[in-house]
């Protein structure tokens, strides 16, 4: 394997989780109610509660695109 298609590797896993990122982060800015009442019948939490979880959730996900997609790829394109 070499640093080419590592470096192509982390950097299209960086675009797509990165997209999947956006998406959840505008339809809950965006779709309140729907993703509050998919997270009560889902979950049983309640509106506050559900939104205290999807921000957790956009925290942690924002953490673990740059831990395991970014710094990767910044590395591979420092080292090559």
């Amino acid at each position: 394997m070499n640093l080419e298609l590592l470096q192509d590797f982390f950097f299209w896993s960086m675009i797509i989780n990165s997209a999947v990122y956006v998406i959840t982060a505008l339809s809950t800015m965006f779709l309140k109610r729907f993703v509050c009442g998919m997270m009560k019948k889902v979950f049983e939490f309640e509106r506050e509660e559900a939104l205290r979880a999807v921000q957790r959730y956009l925290a942690i996900y924002k953490v673990v695109i740059t831990a395991f997609n970014f710094t990767p790829w910044i590395v591979i394109l420092i080292i090559k």
